[in-house]
């Protein structure tokens, strides 16, 4: 009877033990989840092939480095809590293989600069002969720049979409597409770049371009080089100081739609010239070849509103050569 009542009760603590073991392994391995969870923050997703789920994440930035379409919802964003060293661009393309992002769902891609990292990029082409298709019809897309506190100390020039080479393509679809400066100084809505030769960006939808009251020198579009063709009906509002609505420097730039400019920063213009002039600010000239020149044309009904010091509906500077404002 003792025999068995030892019996019992040895058994009955090695039961208990046995739990214990599991309940204090369980304890420290969720303890261990949960730390790890908070802790690993990736600063690179690496894209290389096709993504039939969509995209969604937070991480630091994304790279394509392959032939890749993505289907569904596209949220890729670039925030405060997943600042982990130097990064690009939230969306990097670094690849001359065609992208497709199509499908159900919006896109929405944001890069976040917390004064410490330079040239964030929404969305950048790196390679020459680089192709980017949006297919969204039915969805909106958002290019975004969010700068910390509401606004960046640096003058960093970033866009919601930057075209920076030769040959590259970037076609998007969709019934609104919308890029957003918040804070950004020399933040653009789209960016064709001085290397940026027979590229091409065209946008098939309604598109507006904005810009918050902290972001100085701002443009809704610069366009260095290559062509900017806009299918749709613009509204440009560019509220920072020294806002313009397009500066164009070479290439051509149409907008095939109605078109609404309101310009209400100090020293806010719409200009388009071919400068030995210089950038917006007098600082270094570009030094451009006298044959140089920018054309930019309006299809549809125009309106350009401007207030404030010094504000002006359109500018031209003139280095020479043959110039038109509108054909």
């Amino acid at each position: 009877m003792k025999k068995t009542q030892f019996n019992n009760k040895k058994q009955d603590l090695l039961q208990k033990k046995v739990m214990y073991s599991l309940l204090a392994a369980g304890f420290f391995c969720s303890i261990g989840i949960a730390s790890t969870a908070v802790a690993a923050v990736a600063s690179e997703k690496v894209i290389n092939g096709d993504m039939p789920s969509g995209l969604e994440t937070n991480t630091e930035y994304v790279n394509i480095t392959g032939g890749s379409r993505i289907t569904g919802t596209v949220k890729v964003i670039n925030d405060a809590d997943n600042q982990t060293g130097a990064h690009g661009s939230a969306l990097s393309i670094r690849t001359d293989e065609a992208i497709i992002i199509d499908g159900d769902g919006h896109v929405e891609i944001r890069t976040y600069n917390d004064n410490s990292y330079a040239h964030t990029n929404a969305v950048r082409l790196h390679n020459d002969g680089a192709s980017l298709l949006i297919d969204k019809a039915g969805y909106n897309v958002t290019m975004a720049l969010d700068a910390a506190g509401g606004q960046s100390t640096k003058y960093d020039e970033v866009a919601g979409i930057y075209v920076a080479n030769n040959n590259q393509n970037v076609v998007i679809n969709a019934d609104n597409i919308n890029f957003e400066n918040n804070g950004y100084n020399r933040g653009y809505g789209i960016w064709t770049g001085a290397s940026a030769t027979n590229s091409q960006i065209t946008i098939n939808g309604n598109t507006n371009f904005s810009d918050s009251a902290s972001a100085t020198e701002a443009y809704a579009i610069r366009h260095d080089h290559g062509s900017t063709v806009i299918n749709g009906d613009t509204n440009i509002n560019m509220v920072g100081a020294g806002g313009s609505g397009l500066r164009a420097i070479n290439g051509t730039v149409e907008f095939n739609g109605n078109t609404v400019i309101n310009l209400s920063g100090d020293v806010a213009y719409i200009d388009r010239y071919v400068p030995a002039f210089g950038i917006w600010n007098g600082a270094t000239p570009y030094g451009v070849t006298p044959t140089t020149g920018a054309h930019v044309k309006l299809t549809g009904n125009t309106q350009i509103n401007t207030t404030g010091a010094g504000s002006a509906a359109v500018v031209t500077e003139l280095a020479g050569g043959y110039y038109r404002i509108f054909w």
